[in-house]
């Protein structure tokens, strides 16, 4: 559990406090956009202050106390106020900056009326840390003073400062908050999890083990829970495989058995005089063996389809590679064919391996008509074989297309059972699919593999 709980740990300290620096990092963003606004706002009342003839008595007439000193400047710069809010209060060092500053121009014309003139612009001045900006007041173009104005910043203003600072203490508290909240989330979720991790653990040990009917027991929609369903899931495709295996075992030993074992009887009844070894004895001889080698070859061909991951598929004809299963057949007079497409694009002999297995299952299935139809469907060719017929009710497409599948009830009748398992692996080597199903009285297969040209 430790491993699992710093790993956890760390993660959710360290998304925590990347937030927290996020946050931080917009806040003093905000802070200096304020605080600019906070300065100009300010600046501009002194200047409408004085620009309305306001008084110089800095403590006694102007009302804004955001205004932390003044210092006025008269002819050949020399000071003659020089006064701060607070007095006592330690003044910042001075610095050499640049500043704001504006010029106000007072004319009097010839009637004695009075109007200003005012410019805005920046100039280098020596100050107090605290220095903004510098006020030049001109009378009919000479300058009569000039006014230093220094102001207190969000952080060092009485009332501001205090919620600025309460801002401060709350991000300070949120970085222990975090710690222990990432501790007890890393706590409970590294418990459950490796609760889950053992769970899974253990269910896989048990499949090891070939115990196959082994459950995961996690009921959740986490990603826990997805691999204890993918775990269910193996056990189910083991379960599965193995009853495949004892399927394969019986089915290989019942059909090849069979046409050996009469191979046996008619060499031994050869052996003994019982047969004559005559034209009817030997043509029953080689039909048996006939059928050792039919079957023989079938299971090498579907070990061997079974063995690849994909083929070559190239552009064909619908026409030609109808025609060309059609006359594979020995029943071809009762095939109807339907091509509703101008080219499928496959690998040509095993889709027409495909086709012919399905054919002669349904020519076995029923004695009248069979339609094979050739399409094209939105994103993939489908081609389709139907017949009279009934599947069994008790075994679905999945079921039908297992090697074996037909069942003991099957081996009354000619085949191995091979078919559909051989047409099942040549849609999957074509990334597609079989399905079986009833319709009616007819039974229609359908292979269904994706448009495809390999360049």
């Amino acid at each position: 559990m430790n491993k699992y709980f710093f790993r956890y740990f760390f993660s959710i300290f360290s998304i925590a406090i990347l937030i927290l620096g996020i946050q931080t990092a917009f806040l003093v963003g905000q802070y200096r956009t304020s605080e600019k606004e906070w300065n100009n706002q300010i600046f501009e009342e002194f200047v409408s202050y004085l620009e309305d003839g306001g008084n110089l008595e800095l403590n006694k007439t102007f009302p804004d106390d955001r205004v932390s000193g003044i210092i006025v400047r008269g002819p050949e710069n020399r000071v003659l106020v020089d006064e701060r809010r607070h007095e006592g209060a330690p003044l910042p060092p001075p610095v050499t900056r640049s500043i704001r500053e504006t010029s106000i121009d007072f004319t009097t014309d010839s009637e004695g009326n009075i109007t200003f003139t005012r410019t805005d612009g920046k100039t280098t001045a020596e100050g107090p840390g605290d220095l903004y900006g510098r006020i030049n007041v001109a009378t009919n173009g000479n300058i009569a003073f000039s006014v230093d104005v220094m102001l207190f910043s969000p952080m060092k203003y009485e009332h501001s400062a205090q919620i600025i600072n309460s801002c401060l203490k709350s991000l300070l508290i949120s970085v222990p908050v975090c710690l222990v909240l990432a501790f007890l989330m890393a706590f409970l979720i590294s418990r459950k999890n490796t609760s889950d991790i053992n769970k899974i653990r253990t269910a896989l040990k048990k499949l090891e083990k070939g115990n196959l009917d082994e459950k995961v027991e996690i009921k959740t929609h986490t990603e826990m829970g997805e691999v204890a369903t993918s775990v269910d899931q193996l056990a189910k495709s083991l379960k599965a495989s193995e009853q495949s295996k004892k399927t394969w075992l019986n089915s290989i030993s019942h059909d090849l058995n069979t046409p050996a074992a009469s191979i046996a009887v008619i060499a031994e009844g050869l052996s003994d005089g019982m047969f004559p070894p005559d034209e009817k004895t030997l043509y029953a001889l080689k039909k048996e063996s006939d059928i050792l080698s039919e079957r023989i070859r079938r299971i090498t061909d579907y070990c061997t389809l079974s063995g690849e991951t994909s083929v070559e598929q190239t552009e064909v004809s619908p026409t030609d590679f109808a025609r060309n299963i059609i006359v594979s057949c020995s029943f071809a007079d009762r095939i109807t064919a339907d091509i509703f497409t101008d080219k499928i694009v496959c690998n040509s002999a095993l889709m027409q391996r495909a086709c012919i297995e399905l054919l002669n299952n349904a020519a076995k299935a029923s004695e009248e008509k069979i339609s094979l139809a050739i399409s094209e469907k939105e994103k993939d060719y489908t081609i389709s074989v139907r017949n009279k017929g009934t599947i069994p009710s008790d075994m679905d497409s999945f079921e039908l297309v297992q090697p074996w599948a037909r069942g003991d009830k099957a081996r009354k009748g000619e085949g191995n059972g091979l078919g559909l398992a051989i047409v099942a692996t040549i849609a999957g080597l074509h990334r597609g699919e079989v399905t079986i199903r009833q319709d009616g009285d007819y039974v229609e297969a359908v292979v269904k593999w994706p448009l495809f040209i390999e360049k």
